[in-house]
């Protein structure tokens, strides 16, 4: 059975001669094959530490922070998941929207994710420390929501311009 290293490899080369054959459309695939394994492991990975975050919030946290606190750290995780699923569907419409729509869309959610979930964690974290919140985390999760609203219009807009 082949590795999954060696699979891609194998596509690599066989996107490189059909790209000798025919050198328009087929950069263009190549192209888009290599940028939506990049959208897919960030969207894995993003998805991956939602689900480690929200197991470690249920299991270790729960007693340490209040029942706000604990909703707190429940909507960053389940934002983090939204947008990660998000981020994978966004791969697999790679080719409607464009290689340059795909990414700009991509790091939209992926900013609004550090920013949005980010300072909420952030927020739990001062709690459970018992540090003195500061106020700039308040100011920071709505500008996270703006990229996430941001990558939504922008999808959206570009999905009717194709």
């Amino acid at each position: 059975m082949e590795s999954l290293g060696n699979r891609e490899q194998v596509i690599g080369n066989f996107l490189s001669s059909a790209y000798r054959l025919f050198p328009i459309p087929c950069s263009l695939l190549l192209k888009n094959f290599f940028m939506k394994k990049k959208i897919i492991v960030l969207g894995c990975a993003l998805a991956a530490i939602s689900v480690i975050l929200g197991a470690f919030g249920a299991h270790s946290l729960k007693a340490k922070l209040t029942e706000s606190g604990l909703d707190v750290f429940k909507t960053a995780v389940q934002y983090q998941m939204y947008h990660a699923i998000a981020i994978l569907f966004v791969a697999q419409w790679i080719n409607e929207l464009g290689e340059r729509r795909a990414r700009l869309i991509t790091q939209l959610f992926a900013i609004g994710i550090i920013l949005f979930s980010g300072s909420l964690y952030i927020f739990t974290i001062e709690e459970v420390f018992n540090i003195s919140r500061t106020s700039l985390i308040g100011i920071v999760t709505p500008i996270g929501g703006v990229f996430f609203i941001s990558a939504w219009v922008y999808a959206c807009v570009s999905m009717l311009k194709r």
